[in-house]
């Protein structure tokens, strides 16, 4: 499975847009939650249809065996912490064999190491993720961990939203997968998250100009959108929404 965390210039929501627009997904289903500000319009991807969107969408694609999980609502804040848990249990409840959430961090935060090479970086769980190798075999670099005023070193992801907090409550093998980006026109970077992900998960074909261009006419979202986006990988049964 698939999602976006709240992050810098929204990159996770773009880069889900483009892999639900791209994969041939059909949608089965939305979420509904009492920390989801309730939102509905008309279908993003298909300007022919008569299908809604609304806070919290689900889409399926058969051929991949993966499920997208795209947020477009805020998180009422007393209601957050509920919501991650519930989403997590649902997770594990779908027997999902793994998770990967699409996240961002703010760039004028690197350390020195961090501001050459790849601007790639992933956190995992505690849970042994069946891809893990594949990941570092495309060049994914853990995320370095930082020391804060008590000396204590942690993994951290500023300006990722609960990108974090779901990773620690995730029952299943979990890995967030992040950019370093700055504020603004962040299309670029959802594209070069897409490409990065599928070099490493080969869900779709190399992203073409012509999708590129389709991209950006149809996916410009403004910087105070909110996301999560959540991939989950190699469903099994039936799904049981929260």
């Amino acid at each position: 499975m698939k999602e976006p965390s709240v992050c810098v210039g929204n990159v996770g929501q773009l880069a889900m847009d483009l892999l639900i627009s791209t994969l041939e997904t059909v949608k089965i289903g939305i979420l509904h939650h009492p920390a989801l500000l309730p939102i509905v319009g008309y279908d993003p991807y298909n300007n022919k249809s008569t299908e809604i969107s609304t806070a919290a969408d689900l889409h399926l694609c058969k051929d991949k065996k993966v499920v997208l999980l795209q947020i477009r609502s805020p998180l009422i804040k007393v209601e957050k912490e509920s919501f991650l848990k519930e989403l997590s249990s649902w997770v594990s409840d779908c027997a999902f064999r793994s998770a990967i959430v699409l996240s961002s961090s703010h760039a004028q935060l690197r350390f020195d190491a961090q501001m050459i090479g790849s601007q790639f970086r992933y956190i995992c769980n505690e849970f042994q993720h069946p891809d893990i190798d594949r990941l570092r075999e495309v060049g994914g670099i853990e995320m370095e961990e930082r020391e804060d005023d008590c000396g204590v070193k942690k993994r951290r992801l500023p300006g990722g939203g609960f990108a974090l907090k779901f990773l620690t409550l995730s029952k299943i093998p979990t890995i967030v997968l992040t950019k370093f980006v700055d504020e603004g026109d962040n299309t670029n970077d959802a594209l070069s998250v897409v490409s990065f992900l599928n070099n490493w998960a080969q869900y779709l074909a190399r992203v073409t100009k012509v999708e590129k261009t389709f991209f950006l006419e149809k996916f410009i979202w403004g910087t105070s959108a909110f996301s999560f986006v959540l991939i989950l990988i190699n469903y099994f049964g039936f799904f049981r929404f929260i």
